[in-house]
């Protein structure tokens, strides 16, 4: 990335004008879903009141629910979700290699709940079922060490590589001039410094430009020779302020689901708009229809009905005086003859259609399922959801979770907060992400259920031929599925352990067999004396006669 001033300028304002369809989206999604994020493209003043032609919440409620489930069931603070393995399974069982890659998760896991982690991946979460694309941002921080920013969607411009995948990220974004001063001093531009001094809660644009360094050079060290390159840039003055560097790319794009031909996503939230305005509609409809109801329109003798009349709760119509037979001077109300009941019924589909957009049912299923169950039967009860939540957990995996836990990694390395790296890794550094959160083991327990029923069909042929369960090697089998389920290295003896504890069993059990023989010898002998004694004693006794 060697761009001057201008031509970064000129791309991101180019990249903007190019998603305004996307941004006017975005906008409406906000406005019933995430009212409080609804500034795409509209500003608003901090405090301004939501929308009040918005009826119904249930968007709202879905949309919180999914962002949730996702926290607590692929991301839950409480448990450890992830965990690290060298890429080959083999280095894996080197000396030290699974102990070295425990340490570091647990050491990753608790920057996670020492900075604002979590606090920020919950943000991201409702961008991501929201909008469809929703960036976050890491940095390392002299106090958490880490830390963690979810970025509003309306600040991100981003370019693909031809593999598409996120190569070069653009932020614009305002600061009040003090905080520029403050940040960057003289160098935030001639315009933000002068206001400084008279209008320093005045907010100007800035803009961040963050891709691949063009010209790296491995060998030399510096902000300004690292792989990732960062420019600052004033909008407001056009002109340079400072350049960084990172050694990985600090921003993270996730999209929902996306169409080859497209960078930007698709969300829940959008596959349920027409349900979402439709149920908007239905609840301002039978508002209207309970206020007739329970506050009906009147209508009153004035020479004949006057025009128009109105059907507004708590109206008066007049209508002509009739003189003679069949003449009405009643006051009367006007009856409203809507139907509430198949108005109700009609809201209630459409907001459970909502719902299962947002995969309400499957993460109120796995709330309420039992403690007990198996993890096959939490597969049977959540199977048909999966299928569909599936895709999205993958590239929510592959384009945030993976890149979040990497960085993280390398950073807490070059910090020296590792520990010493095991000999083996130096060879083969290499090593990969895998996911233990209960979402994640869903999407394994295929493979368990496999396992399960081999070894039932193992069990079962066994009863008519014994020597079948030689075909089985029960501590790989065991090992699998320990894999699969999430258990921590530390559960499981080594090779070397088990060996030791094999041949201390085989050592116990051939004493114990010498003991039994021998027992056994002076047993035979015992009675083999006995028993001549007796023939002894019964000759005697014979010979006497």
């Amino acid at each position: 990335m060697a761009l001057k001033v201008k031509d970064i300028i000129d791309r991101a304002n180019a990249l903007k004008a190019d998603r305004g369809n996307w941004e006017s989206w975005w906008q409406h999604l906000a406005k019933y879903c995430l009212p409080r994020k609804a500034e795409v493209t509209q500003k608003k003043s901090s405090g301004t009141e939501f929308d009040r032609d918005v009826y119904d919440s249930t968007a709202i409620e879905s949309a919180n629910l999914f962002a949730s489930g996702i926290m607590g069931y692929m991301t839950n603070p409480n448990e450890v979700w992830s965990r690290l393995r060298a890429s080959d399974d083999s280095i894996q069982e080197a000396e030290g290699v699974a102990e070295f890659f425990e340490r570091a998760n647990d050491d990753i896991h608790r920057v996670f709940h020492g900075s604002n982690f979590y606090e920020q991946l919950f943000e991201f979460y409702l961008d991501f079922g929201i909008f469809g694309t929703s960036g976050f941002y890491s940095e390392e921080d002299p106090s958490d060490l880490v830390r963690y920013y979810s970025r509003p969607i309306r600040e991100l411009l981003f370019e693909e590589d031809d593999r598409g995948r996120l190569k070069i990220v653009y932020r614009i974004f305002e600061m009040t001039a003090q905080q520029a001063v403050e940040r960057w001093g003289e160098k935030a531009g001639t315009q933000i410094v002068k206001a400084a001094k008279s209008r320093a809660n005045d907010k100007f644009e800035f803009l961040q430009c963050v891709g691949p360094r063009t010209g790296f050079d491995p060998s030399k060290r510096g902000r300004l020779n690292k792989p990732i390159q960062s420019v600052w840039i004033s909008k407001t003055d056009n002109a340079f302020i400072t350049e960084g560097g990172f050694d990985e790319q600090p921003f993270h794009i996730a999209r929902s689901a996306k169409a080859s031909a497209e960078k930007h996503g698709y969300s829940p939230a959008m596959n349920a708009l027409p349900d979402i305005r439709m149920a908007n509609r239905i609840a301002q409809v039978l508002i209207r229809a309970s206020m007739k109801v329970t506050d009906p329109p009147m209508m009153l003798p004035h020479d004949n009905y006057v025009f128009p009349i109105s059907m507004n709760p708590g109206a008066v119509n007049y209508k002509l005086q009739s003189t003679g037979a069949g003449s009405d001077e009643k006051i009367e109300f006007l009856m409203s003859k809507g139907d509430l009941p198949a108005g109700r019924e009609m809201l209630f589909d459409t907001r459970e259609t909502i719902k299962r957009a947002f995969f309400a049912d499957l993460f109120l299923m796995l709330s309420q399922r039992s403690k007990q169950m198996t993890a096959f039967e939490v597969s049977e009860l959540i199977g048909e959801r999966m299928l569909i939540l599936g895709p999205m957990l993958v590239r929510l995996q592959n384009e945030l979770l993976q890149p979040v836990i990497v960085r993280t990694f390398n950073m807490l390395l070059r910090l020296g907060r590792l520990g010493e790296i095991p000999a083996a890794l130096f060879d083969a550094p290499d090593y990969r992400v895998e996911y233990v959160s209960v979402l994640a083991r869903a999407q394994q327990l295929s493979q368990l259920r496999e396992i399960q029923t081999f070894m039932i069909s193992a069990a079962e042929l066994s009863k008519i031929n014994a020597e079948v369960i030689d075909l089985v090697n029960a501590d790989e089998t065991l090992r699998k599925i320990a894999d699969l389920s999430g258990i921590s290295v530390k559960l499981i003896n080594s090779d070397e352990a088990i060996e030791q504890r094999r041949a201390q069993r085989r050592q116990a059990e051939e004493a114990a067999n010498r003991v039994a023989m021998a027992q056994a010898i002076g047993q035979a002998a015992k009675t083999g004396g006995e028993a001549a004694n007796e023939f002894s004693e019964a000759g005697v006794i014979g010979g006497g006669r």
